[in-house]
């Protein structure tokens, strides 16, 4: 009897992420609104390291704690397996996998910009007449 077969797992595929992301995704919401945010007049911190590792963008960080808020995806833990598991995040996020101790850093080193960016979201959100 024949079957459906899936693909060989040992096999290595091309995949277009683009393909995977529809057009009305929040993530490409939220890509297109984080790309819009006058981010350093926000107050968000991008600190160099003087050693180590680079810092991650903090429009990518933004990007993801919004897709995650809009998904119910509060923990840091969360979001950093939502960065290996979902294939709309792995697109938002251009496949970065930050750990979730970045994540939570993030966050609480950037309380107020996110405040202020959220603020903004709500704005334009008025101006567009999607909300009164």
């Amino acid at each position: 009897m024949d079957f459906v077969n899936g693909f060989n797992r040992g096999q290595l595929i091309m995949m277009d992420f683009e393909a995977n992301v529809t057009a009305s995704s929040w993530a490409r919401v939220a890509d297109w609104f984080v790309d819009a945010l006058p981010m350093d007049s926000l107050g968000f911190n991008n600190v160099l390291n003087s050693e180590g590792r680079p810092p991650y963008r903090s429009s990518d960080m933004l990007k993801l704690f919004m897709y995650g808020y809009k998904k119910k995806l509060r923990s840091s833990y969360q979001l950093e397996e939502a960065c290996r598991v979902n294939l709309e995040v792995i697109w938002l996020m251009n496949g970065l996998r930050p750990s979730a101790r970045k994540i939570a850093y993030f966050r609480k080193n950037n309380s107020k910009a996110f405040k202020q960016a959220f603020r903004h979201f709500l704005l334009m959100l008025k101006e567009m007449d999607l909300i009164n």
